[in-house]
């Protein structure tokens, strides 16, 4: 009796040998297949030395001007005079100085990706531990999905706009799904089109300079709504500066994504300053 339930569970245990490895095979197959189109699966993993072959801090120069060089910058400047009624010139003071503050705590975040190898948001772990990192965490999906909804609209109405028989709602549900479709190819493919994309964009503002110089600009027409010097404008330049902060110091927690792939002995300096500039 004793002989025959050894033998069962010997049998029963390489069967279940068997599966599990059966079921190991096919996972490593599926990643094998994913790795060999490019798609990302490091994750939350660290990203060893040896594996780190980005060399060049002059790529988050390109690519942050291309996220930067967008539509989606247009809402958020036109706060300043809609909004906060500053005249042109404090609107543009109050948008720069502000921004390159925002920019510039971005850019020291940016550093601790090729010094660690890990991602901004595992970096929380180690700095808030586990509950603190998952609020965090949570917090900046919320702005990053603020983010993603501004941008995703405003591109919708671009292409309803170039086809007014293209509906807005299509036109939206085609940019998410072409913008989900890049996010699992990661860095490499991320890089290869932020390289160029701004060069357009800057194209694109030109032209609707130019056009809209045909109506001509006046530039001191706001200051009849402008707030009187004082606590009253005071309260405008700082509403209006910390949306303007908050705009690249947001992008802080996916800066590291960004930089993770650069060699640890690039220099971080140079490459801080470039996403800052």
């Amino acid at each position: 009796m004793d002989t025959a339930s050894n033998e069962k569970v010997s049998y029963d245990s390489k069967n279940d040998v068997e599966a599990a490895s059966g079921k190991i095979g096919m996972k490593q197959k599926a990643l094998n297949a994913l790795w060999a189109t490019g798609v990302e699966t490091q994750g939350i993993d660290r990203v060893p030395e040896d594996e780190r072959e980005d060399t060049h801090s002059i790529g988050m120069f390109t690519l942050w001007a291309s996220v930067f060089i967008s539509l989606t910058t247009f809402p958020l400047g036109m706060l300043g005079q809609e909004t906060f009624t500053l005249t042109f010139d404090h609107t543009v003071a109050t948008a720069l100085g502000f921004a390159i503050i925002g920019c510039s705590c971005a850019g020291f975040i940016g550093t601790l990706g090729p010094q660690l190898g890990m991602r901004t948001m595992i970096i929380t772990r180690y700095a808030f531990g586990y509950w603190g990192a998952t609020i965090i965490s949570l917090l900046n999906a919320l702005t990053q999905l603020g983010f993603s909804v501004i941008a995703v609209i405003l591109a919708g109405q671009l292409l309803h706009n170039l086809n007014n028989k293209l509906p807005l709602a299509v036109g939206i549900v085609i940019i998410g799904i072409l913008s989900v479709t890049i996010c699992f190819f990661g860095y490499n493919l991320l890089h290869h089109y932020e390289r160029y994309a701004w060069m357009g964009m800057i194209m694109i503002f030109i032209m609707m300079l130019t056009l809209g110089g045909k109506e001509g600009y006046d530039l001191n027409a706001q200051k009849a709504f402008e707030d009187p010097p004082g606590v009253l404008r005071a309260a405008d330049v700082l509403s209006f500066g910390a949306i303007m902060f908050s705009t690249p110091a947001s992008l802080a927690p996916t800066v590291g994504q960004k930089t993770v792939p650069i060699a640890q002995y690039a220099n971080c300096r140079i490459a801080s300053w470039l996403q800052d500039h």
